[in-house]
Parts: C-alpha cells; structure tokens; sequence
C-alpha cells in the first residue's frame, strides 16, 4: 500500500511542476482563466499553493512505511490536503482578476 503512496507523491510533485512552467497557458480545470489579467503570475501564485500536497504525501508515504496499517486512513489524509490547496488557490483568484472596463452611459 506504501506504493500508492509514492506515486501519489510522484504525481503531485510534477504537477506543482507542471503548474509552475505552464506560463499563460489554462491548466487548472477549477479556475476561470478568462478573468485573470495575469496568467503566468497566476499559475506560480497557484504552484505554490499545491507544494503542500506532495509535502503532505512524502510524510504519509514514510508513516506508511513504518506502519502499514495506517496506508488507508492516511490516504484520506492526502485527499484532505489536496481538496485544501484546491481551496486555497480559489481564494487567490480575486488577486489576479482583470480589471472590468464599465460600459460608456448613453
């Protein structure tokens, strides 16, 4: 069970990687790339805000290494941080929103 671990924590760090080399390109399914002004600013605010997720998997990954019988209940664990890095990126959005031009009056 320690295996899912250690690929949970290989993929999370090449997607905080992914993330962080992105550029301008929408890579984040949860987010509204057409109202960011500045989407290269944007995507390292966000790579930054999911190195929690492979932090948290390498601590479970250990904890599970030594006691097995934790494998599941620390699955969750990483879902948890996941699912709060997720959180906090959203909550960044308003940071980065472009500024709305209002109509002319008639």
């Amino acid at each position: 069970m320690s295996k899912l671990h250690l690929v949970i924590f290989v993929l999370t760090v090449a997607l905080t990687l992914f993330v962080w080399r992105a550029g301008r390109t929408p890579v984040l399914s949860f987010i509204d790339y057409r109202t960011i002004a500045d989407r290269a600013g944007f995507n390292r605010f966000a790579a930054t805000r999911l190195v929690p997720i492979p932090v948290v998997a390498l601590l479970c990954l250990v904890l599970a290494s030594a006691r097995p019988e934790l494998s599941l209940p620390l699955v969750f664990v990483e879902l948890l941080a996941a699912v709060a890095s997720a959180n906090w990126v959203s909550m960044g959005v308003p940071g980065f929103r472009a500024e709305r031009i209002p109509p002319a009056a008639a």
